[in-house]
C-alpha cells in the first residue's frame, strides 16, 4: 500500500518507531498527531502545511531516540512541499498517483493502488493536488480558514472551495 504525501511530510518506518520511540507507533501518534497521521502498517506519515511546524517536530525527534540527518534519511524521511526529498532515502520510493496525489511506499513492499490517507482526505481537493508547488506558491492560492473537530480547514481562493488538511503543530 502507499501513503499519501501532502505539504511537508515526515515519514517513518513503523519498525523503527516501535523499537526507538516511547510506546512505539501508538505513542508517536498520541504525542504528535495533528490530524494528518496515516499508516499502511509498514510506514507512517505526518504532514504539515507550515514548514516551520514540520521542522520543529523534526528537530525534537532526537530527544526521543530517533536519528535526524540532512545528508541521508535514516529514521525519518522528509518530503518538502512539492514532493521533494530533503535528504536521500534508501528505504522509500515516491511517485505521483494517476490522479496526481503524491505518495510513497516502503522499498521492500510491493506498490499497490490502495493508498493510506488521513480521515479528512477528499480526492481531487486538498494540499496533495498541488503536487509540485512549493510552500510559497501554495500560499498564493490557499488560506487556512479555521478548524472543526481537530481538522484544519483551508479555502481555495480561486474557487472558494473548503477542504480539510493537516493542523498546526500542537506541541512545542
Amino acid at each position: 500500500m502507499t501513503v499519501l504525501l501532502e505539504g511537508m511530510s515526515l515519514v517513518f518506518e513503523n519498525r523503527v518507531l516501535n523499537e526507538r520511540f516511547p510506546s512505539g507507533v501508538n505513542g508517536f501518534r498520541l504525542m504528535w498527531d495533528n490530524g494528518s497521521f496515516c499508516t499502511d502498517g509498514t510506514i507512517s506519515r505526518l504532514s504539515f502545511f507550515e514548514s516551520d511546524d514540520g521542522f520543529c517536530t523534526l528537530m525534537s525527534l532526537p530527544s526521543f531516540g530517533l536519528e535526524v540527518s540532512s545528508t541521508v534519511a535514516t529514521d525519518v524521511a522528509v518530503f518538502m512541499h512539492g514532493c521533494r526529498l530533503w535528504a536521500p532515502c534508501l528505504w522509500l520510493e515516491a511517485s505521483e498517483e494517476g490522479d496526481h496525489h503524491p505518495c510513497c511506499w516502503h522499498f521492500a513492499e510491493k506498490r499497490e493502488s490502495r493508498m493510506s490517507v488521513p480521515t479528512y482526505f477528499q480526492p481531487g481537493l486538498g494540499l496533495s493536488t498541488r503536487g509540485q508547488l512549493d510552500e510559497r506558491e501554495m500560499r498564493k492560492t490557499i488560506r487556512r480558514d479555521g478548524e472543526i473537530n481537530g481538522v484544519s480547514l483551508f479555502r481555495e481562493l480561486g474557487t472558494n472551495k473548503v477542504f480539510g488538511g493537516p493542523g498546526p503543530l500542537t506541541r512545542h
